[in-house]
């Protein structure tokens, strides 16, 4: 079993519309799911959830007012979603390898 096929999450911020949404960022189950905390929950904060196998495209890029670095998961029904994480280049390319194995 690779690194590609094991359960992994890492702390996130998932960028929807104007609001950064706090939670967890994991690959798992053949999907990829964003997860806000609590607190976010109850302030109608919205997940994120895909097959891996609809992921078309992971890149890493600045963006905007933001000067950290952001994911861009983008779907084939053309959804895009953003997440700011720590090391991004590093899970970018963990989701990627998580895509290609799936």
């Amino acid at each position: 079993m690779t690194e590609a096929t094991h359960s992994w999450s890492v702390r996130a911020n998932y960028w929807n519309s104007w609001r950064a949404v706090g939670g967890h960022l994991a690959v798992g189950g053949g999907e990829l799911a964003f997860t806000p905390h609590f607190f976010d929950r109850l302030l109608l904060g919205k997940g994120f959830r895909a097959r891996l196998a609809d992921i078309v495209d992971v890149t890493v890029e600045r963006s905007g007012a933001i000067p950290r670095k952001r994911i861009f998961v983008r779907t084939t029904d053309g959804e895009t979603a953003r997440f700011l994480v720590p090391e991004a280049d590093e899970v970018a390319a963990r989701i990627d390898a998580a895509r290609a194995a799936a």
